[in-house]
């Protein structure tokens, strides 16, 4: 569902055998991640309530607001329009996550549904558990994905210039917060508050990859996979409802991804509470007919034009 690099060039060829051979290891990537974790690890030795609280915080702000409804939600999917005050504070929020540009997420994440589990998903579960929670991160080019010859997926993201300026100053922005919490929090805080938090929301993202999509039915000798995504009701609790994976496969652009009782989605909640306000229009929700997994069957997806955004004007605005 995202990461940690800006569109770069990658080489992969077409076969998908001949992708997997090309998928090089990304020095600069591996490097990254090992330090975010070591660094995240010293937080331990450090341990407060304070420290905890930012990170609780830090973790709702850019993991549910500005990952699940910013870069996913409203950027990826245009499944709700709001003002733009309210659109660049969630492109910051989710800068903050650490989780690469938003060029970059949308790009990964549109590409993960156009070839879902096959050739050009860069996460494809089709690789393992390992490869779609993390291994395709530490990679050029993962699973064949081109972000060049991608750059069509970004459609009017591309042409955003707030989203173009983020994109390049990416790294500088989680920089300069780390410093202004290390000076408002102190340092031992800030470990919490920055590079644990970081590491807790890049996780609690990738899990959606991993045990999202570990249930395959393969339909080739390539590797391809029909895609069988699951709910993981425990994880969109813990996540922002990004764990009903399954439901949102089945309608991308629905702002919320609950189809049924008993299925929780805490980022809705705070999206209809803002439909309340007249803060953000939401797109109308499809039939609620229930998602239900058969083992081999995917549920159709329900496309939707990624660039038609709500407008608070719309006349079919969701009453939430």
């Amino acid at each position: 569902m995202n990461e940690i690099d800006i569109i770069e060039e990658a080489s992969a060829s077409p076969a998908a055998g001949s992708a997997r051979r090309r998928s090089t290891v990304s020095r600069r990537q591996v490097q990254l991640l090992l330090t975010v974790h070591g660094v995240a690890l010293l937080a331990l030795a450090f341990p407060s309530i304070g420290g905890l609280a930012a990170l609780v915080v830090g973790y709702i702000l850019t993991g549910g607001i500005g990952i699940s409804l910013g870069y996913h939600r409203c950027f990826s999917h245009n499944a709700f329009g709001a003002h733009r005050v309210l659109r660049g504070i969630l492109a910051v929020l989710g800068v903050l996550a650490f989780q690469g540009g938003p060029l970059t997420w949308i790009g990964f994440h549109r590409a993960h549904h156009k070839f879902s589990n096959g050739q050009g998903d860069p996460h494809s579960a089709a690789r393992g558990f390992w490869w779609s929670h993390v291994g395709w991160a530490l990679h050029k080019g993962p699973n064949g994905y081109r972000p060049i010859r991608m750059r069509s997926l970004l459609g009017a993201a591309a042409r955003d210039p707030l989203l173009t300026w983020l994109e390049r100053h990416n790294l500088a922005l989680n920089l300069a917060a780390l410093v202004v919490l290390a000076v408002a929090l102190g340092p031992a805080c800030a470990l919490w508050a920055v590079p644990l938090r970081i590491v807790v929301v890049w996780h609690m993202t990738w899990l959606t990859n991993s045990i999202g999509h570990s249930r395959l039915q393969t339909t080739g000798d390539e590797g391809g996979s029909e895609q069988t995504a699951r709910n993981v009701h425990w994880l969109a609790v813990l996540n922002f409802g990004e764990g009903l994976h399954r439901n949102h496969h089945a309608a991308p652009g629905n702002p919320c991804l609950s189809r049924s009782r008993g299925e929780i989605d805490p980022g809705y909640l705070v999206l209809a509470m803002l439909s309340k306000l007249r803060l953000v229009a939401l797109r109308p929700k499809p039939s609620r007919a229930p998602a239900r997994a058969v083992a081999g069957q995917p549920l159709p997806p329900k496309t939707l034009d990624p660039d038609q955004v709500p407008t608070l004007e719309d006349t079919e605005m969701v009453a939430a």
